[in-house]
């Protein structure tokens, strides 16, 4: 199936909270994205899903990997590390936002294709109750 969303979001998405470590901060109660667009393929009782780029406003990011339907995960993650350190400053030293800010929507957040980015991989296994985060490996290794 091909799948085209824009300007969505994720409200009070639980599994979001899976990834509140690496990500300070943020209100992960609330992720708005820009456009999401991607081919998603069901065989066999597997959801696989192709390399996808997410602009939102937790940062740029990317997703690839496979769900079974009986709920076993395997995901593929990749975040820029600039947004895992602003993250974790955050989360270390508190936020630098002033309470009057609070109320305002978090702006979504696109990296330029001609930047480098360094990436932080991870890998997300098992199931969507019990799961597994571990550093990942390279892309291109999955």
């Amino acid at each position: 199936m091909d799948i085209l969303a824009i300007d969505g979001r994720l409200e009070d998405y639980e599994y979001m909270l899976m990834l509140s470590d690496y990500f300070g901060d943020k209100d992960l109660t609330s992720v708005r994205f820009d456009t999401l667009q991607n081919h998603l393929d069901v065989t066999n009782g597997v959801l696989t899903i192709p390399n996808m780029t997410i602009e939102s406003t937790l940062g740029h990011m990317e997703i690839s990997g496979k769900q079974e339907l009986d709920g076993e995960i395997d995901y593929y993650l990749r975040i820029p590390w600039k947004m895992i350190k602003e993250g974790a400053r955050n989360r270390v030293f508190g936020s630098k936002k002033k309470d009057d800010e609070d109320d305002t929507p978090d702006e979504i957040i696109k990296v330029d294709p001609k930047d480098k980015v360094r990436y932080l991989n991870l890998k997300i296994t098992g199931t969507l109750d019990d799961y597994k985060i571990r550093p990942g490996k390279q892309k291109g290794e999955l």
